[in-house]
C-alpha cells in the first residue's frame, strides 16, 4: 500500500469550499484502528461551514468499511462502522476504539453507516428521557436525518409519537416511520407532551417548549445557542453527542439486522459526487440520508 491516499480536504479557494487531494495516509495511535473506507454517510451539520475550516482539513463523521490491520480484539478485514468528529472523507481513516463497531453479515456497509451521528443522536436523546412508553414524544424537524432514525426509535420503545415538518411533502413517509401524529406546524392547541426531541432549530423552541408538561423534558439537539428562560432547569437538556459510541452502535446494528430500524438512505452515488450531496443536504432536498459508496 502507498504511502499517500484521496481525501476531500477543505480548500477555501474552490467554488464549493472542499476539492479531493492526495494526502498521506493517517497512523493509527494507541486505541485505534485504521480503517479502509468503503461508505461514507453525509450529515447536514458537516457540510454546513466548510468555508469556516481551515485550508487542508478532512471533516467527516460517519464511515463504514474493514479494517487494514488488527486492533485491539478486531483482525483485520472485520467490517466495521467507524464515528470520529474527523477524517471520514477520505479512503482511510484512523478511528478510536471505543467508536466503532463489528457490522453483522446481514447488514450491508452503506447502510451502517448511515448510524453513527444521526442514529445515535436519536437514540441518546431518547435515552435521556427515560421510560417513554405510553407517553407523547414531539419530534421536531422529524423529516431529517436524526428526524426520521427518532421517530422510529420512540415508536419502538412504545411512545405515542407526534412529528413535525416544516412542509407537508417532508412529512410524507413519518406515519409509515410509526408517527401516529403529523403537524407541519405547532398550534397552542396540540395536546400537551411528555418530552420534546428538538431537530427542527430555533423557529420551533418557543412554540415546543410551551407544549411541554410540568414534569416534562425538552432535548435541545440542533445546535443553537437559542435560550428557553420558561423552562425550569429540569426540564431543558443542551444535548451532545459524545464519543464512546460502540455499546449505542452495537445496539442499533441489531435493530437494522433484525429489519426493526430503516435506515432512510434516498439517494446514494460514488464518492466523487460529494459536491451535489452537500449541496443538496444544504438545500435540503434530502429527506433521509445520502450515502457515497468508495
Amino acid at each position: 500500500m502507498n504511502n499517500t491516499m484521496q481525501a476531500w480536504v477543505t480548500d477555501p479557494q474552490v467554488s464549493q469550499g472542499i476539492a479531493l487531494r492526495e494526502v498521506p495516509i493517517p497512523v493509527p495511535g494507541r486505541g485505534q484502528a485504521l480503517v479502509a473506507v468503503r461508505a461514507i454517510s453525509l450529515n447536514r451539520g458537516e457540510v454546513r461551514d466548510l468555508r469556516q475550516q481551515p485550508a487542508g482539513t478532512i471533516l467527516g463523521w460517519d464511515t463504514a468499511g474493514v479494517l487494514l490491520q488488527p486492533a485491539g480484539e478486531f483482525p483485520a478485514g472485520t467490517r466495521v462502522v467507524a464515528f470520529g468528529w474527523r477524517g471520514g472523507w477520505a479512503q482511510y481513516r484512523a478511528v478510536n476504539l471505543n467508536d466503532l463497531a463489528v457490522v453483522p453479515a446481514e447488514v450491508e456497509l452503506g447502510v451502517a453507516s448511515t448510524l453513527p451521528v444521526a442514529a445515535g443522536t436519536a437514540w441518546r436523546a431518547l435515552q435521556a428521557c427515560g421510560n417513554v412508553h405510553g407517553r407523547r414524544v414531539l419530534i421536531t424537524g422529524a423529516a431529517g436525518g436524526v428526524g426520521r432514525f427518532a421517530v422510529q426509535l420512540a415508536r419502538l420503545a412504545g411512545a405515542h409519537v407526534v412529528a413535525q415538518a416544516s412542509t407537508s411533502a417532508r412529512t410524507a413517509g413519518l406515519e409509515t416511520l410509526g408517527a401516529q401524529e403529523v403537524v407541519t406546524t405547532l398550534p397552542a392547541n396540540l395536546a400537551p407532551v411528555d418530552a420534546v426531541l428538538e431537530c427542527g432549530g430555533d423557529d420551533l423552541l418557543h412554540a415546543a417548549a410551551g407544549l411541554l408538561k410540568p414534569t416534562g423534558l425538552l432535548v435541545h439537539i440542533s445546535g443553537s445557542q437559542a435560550q428557553l428562560p420558561t423552562l425550569a432547569p429540569s426540564q431543558y437538556l443542551r444535548f451532545g453527542l459524545g464519543t464512546h459510541l460502540r455499546a449505542d452502535l452495537e445496539r442499533l446494528l441489531v435493530l437494522v439486522a433484525q429489519g426493526q430500524l430503516d435506515t432512510q438512505i434516498v439517494w446514494r452515488r460514488d464518492w466523487q459526487r460529494f459536491p451535489t450531496a452537500a449541496e443538496l443536504l444544504l438545500a435540503r432536498h434530502i429527506n433521509g440520508k445520502a450515502v457515497l459508496d468508495l
